[in-house]
């Protein structure tokens, strides 16, 4: 669906389809409630690119490797790739989300990065 149709759509229909992406894209590891969170946190009217982590090393880098983007933590207690807080600091047995954007040019993309611990990724659809 290109964004142009999806602007088109009624709310409801922009939070069904969003929380349908998110399902395929997490292969069903995220419940309601995670679901659920993020779709009140997140603007439907804005572009996302998203990706998902099963890692929290990997995660914690990409976090801290994105250097000029604004974060802002949607779910979880994400500590990690904030100047000055170590790997050791991140709590890779929660599920965490964070939206990057930039801060200066709002009309880029948003990306939208989730953490979902192994242990929950091993007992969903792999």
């Amino acid at each position: 669906m290109t964004n142009e149709t999806f602007c088109l759509l009624s709310e409801e229909e922009k939070h069904t389809k969003f929380k349908a992406a998110m399902k395929g894209k997490t292969r069903g590891c995220l419940n309601e409630e995670e679901l659920h969170c993020i779709l009140m946190k997140i603007s439907l009217n804005r572009q996302y690119a998203i990706s998902v982590y099963r890692d929290g090393e990997e995660f914690c880098r990409v976090l801290t490797a994105t250097d000029g983007l604004k974060r802002r933590i949607i779910l979880g207690q994400v500590a990690a790739g904030i100047e000055g807080i170590s790997v050791e600091q991140f709590d890779s047995s929660q599920t965490a989300a964070v939206i990057l954007h930039d801060a200066v040019d709002c009309s880029n993309a948003n990306y939208l990065y989730i953490f979902i611990p192994k242990e929950r990724s091993q007992k969903g659809i792999e």
